[in-house]
């Protein structure tokens, strides 16, 4: 037990380094794949954040505002699982 409090700690100080960061290529609505970049916007800087909050950037990430046009809408019908 006098080990296990210790290591807990340390392992709860990594939790912070594994946050919420993720890049969707493709949609799945009612358990089938859309394909990639079909109904999701392609950006150019892949995996990366966009760090100035006052770009235009933050909406779509880098390069998501010009893919816009190439960007297919789809339909989902009520009660789908997206």
């Amino acid at each position: 037990m006098k080990t296990f409090v210790p290591a807990l700690a340390v392992l709860g100080a990594f939790c912070d380094l594994a946050s919420a960061h993720y890049r969707f290529t493709s949609l799945v609505v009612g358990g089938r794949n859309t394909g990639e970049y079909v109904h999701v916007r392609k950006n150019t800087n892949h995996n990366s954040p966009v760090t100035d909050v006052l770009s235009r950037d933050i909406v779509c990430n880098t390069g998501g505002l010009s893919s816009g046009p190439g960007t297919q809408i789809a339909t989902v019908a009520a009660g789908s699982t997206v």
